[in-house]
């Protein structure tokens, strides 16, 4: 039996959901119009890894923005509305394990929370940020901590929600 489990949602501003599915075949993209019409279903970039935590995020000018995990390792995806690729980058430095939220804020800087395993053997946390064009702009790694869900505000402030681990 074949099983969609949902990884993403997001909902553009004329009403258009998309739908991120993992498949044991791979990952899935699909559009629904306002009136719950399925207008596509592709089959994105990425193997559905097995614990697949992909995020869907809208970027300002309308691509789908997708970042999840692969071979341990994170990738970013762009998207055109029509589910056609765009711009692909897997993250080699950095080994990862889970990717915990993605926010495109309106300059179109990409903000990246995830987490991985410490040489402590403790969780730690990271906040990857990329312009749009995926050149990066800085990394902060967090100890002990586990970063959940984040945020940017208008003037470019971040907010970010974390789990403290105490030994």
């Amino acid at each position: 039996a074949m099983h969609d489990y949902p990884r993403g949602l997001a909902v553009d501003s004329q009403g258009y959901a998309y739908v991120l599915l993992r498949r044991s075949s791979g990952r899935y993209l699909a559009k629904i119009d306002p009136n719950g019409n399925q207008l596509w279903f592709k089959k994105v970039k990425g193997d559905a890894y097995p614990v697949d935590n992909s995020q869907l995020e809208i970027s300002p000018v309308g691509h789908l923005v997708i970042v999840g995990v692969e071979e341990g390792h994170y990738f970013i995806a762009y998207y055109d509305t029509a589910g056609n690729l765009i711009i692909y980058l897997k993250k080699y430095d950095r080994e990862t394990i889970f990717i915990h939220d993605v926010t495109v804020a309106a300059n179109g800087k990409i903000y990246i929370t995830g987490s991985n395993a410490c040489d402590s053997g403790s969780h730690c946390s990271f906040l990857d940020v990329y312009h749009s064009n995926f050149n990066p702009v800085g990394s902060i790694n967090f100890e002990s901590e586990l970063t959940q869900d984040l945020t940017v505000d208008s003037s470019g402030n971040i907010f970010v929600t974390s789990i403290k681990w105490f030994d």
